[in-house]
């Protein structure tokens, strides 16, 4: 199968959020099948399938113009009651733990509705894509943690568990037959938009893994979508507009820094300087968005804030970008 005839499918990487959202988080039948076929084969329901899931944060951001990005995890609920939190992670890893603890933590407390006895509480289970290597010295390439006693491992309780699946330890070297299900759905998760592993993706296709045929399904429409491709475009101009205002601040406050410290001699004085110009170039964004805001021009304000009139420019067109 040529998958890629289709020249706009290598720039939807599905460990992007963004392109995740759009394959398993829209509230349509097609979507929800992917992200039923999704949660089977990670959490290995073979003899007891998951057939229908709600969604419970179904707001569609990202994919209507004019939307502004939102966090890109998918609640659900299924219908025997387990609440269920699915996450890419493709960004920094510190923390990341115990930020995932911090998202169990909220599902158990809205496990239990008000006046219940403990007894109802729904089963929670946070997911977690991650787009890196988290456990290097944990093999394979998913990991699940329960609440148990330290020496026996005795279960304190099953209404919370935590799973992660690790893409940084994909790899194509071993054989498609070789694979369990999950482990060829991760491939086909890291690979699918990748041209150069277009033969072994389509293995992956050819090898009947419902959840890779699922994904396939929607992905490939998402990847065809003009309203796709003009959000993602909107994404990746954001993205560069804001990494370029955090090189700007950041050279600013290692200017500030060195002159501050061979003006007073001071180390901590560079410190400062440093930590201050960081934060620099988003506090003057935010007074220039302000400004703009009550009617100044682009000139006005770059003489109030003593800026150059094309950093203000810069600063206006990504506010146009991101609203």
């Amino acid at each position: 199968m040529k998958l890629f005839e289709n020249n706009y499918r290598s720039r939807f990487k599905l460990t992007s959020d963004q392109v995740f959202y759009w394959v398993y988080g829209m509230d349509t039948e097609e979507s929800k099948r992917a992200l039923i076929a999704l949660l089977n084969v990670v959490l290995d329901r073979k003899d007891d399938p998951i057939i229908e899931v709600r969604l419970l944060n179904p707001v569609q951001k990202g994919f209507v113009i004019g939307d502004k990005p939102t966090v890109m995890d998918i609640k659900c609920e299924t219908s025997s009651g387990e609440l269920i939190d699915v996450e890419m992670q493709n960004g920094r890893l510190p923390f990341y733990p115990e930020r995932s603890l911090f998202y169990g933590g909220k599902m158990v407390n809205s496990a239990l509705e008000e006046g219940e006895d403990y007894d109802k509480m729904k089963k929670s289970i946070v997911i977690s894509f991650v787009d890196r290597v988290l456990f290097p010295d944990i093999p394979g390439i998913h990991t699940r943690f329960l609440v148990k006693e330290e020496d026996t491992g005795h279960p304190l309780t099953d209404r919370l568990a935590m799973h992660f699946v690790e893409l940084g330890k994909v790899s194509a070297d071993r054989p498609v037959e070789e694979l369990d299900p999950l482990e060829r759905f991760a491939a086909y998760m890291k690979y699918c938009s990748d041209p150069q592993m277009e033969d072994y993706v389509n293995q992956l296709l050819d090898s009947g893994e419902e959840a890779v045929q699922m994904s396939e399904h929607v992905y490939k429409k998402v990847t065809e979508s003009d309203l796709a491709r003009e959000m993602l475009e909107r994404e990746e101009k954001a993205a560069h507009d804001i990494a370029t205002m955090k090189v700007h601040a950041r050279r600013e406050g290692l200017a500030e820094g060195r002159a501050e410290g061979r003006t007073e001699g001071r180390a901590e004085g560079r410190m400062e300087g440093r930590a201050e110009g960081i934060v620099t170039g988003v506090q003057q964004m935010k007074q220039a968005l302000g400004l703009s805001a009550k009617g100044k021009t682009p000139e006005e304000i770059a003489t109030e804030l003593n800026l150059s009139i094309e950093i203000v420019r810069d600063m206006l067109d990504l506010e146009a970008v991101i609203e």
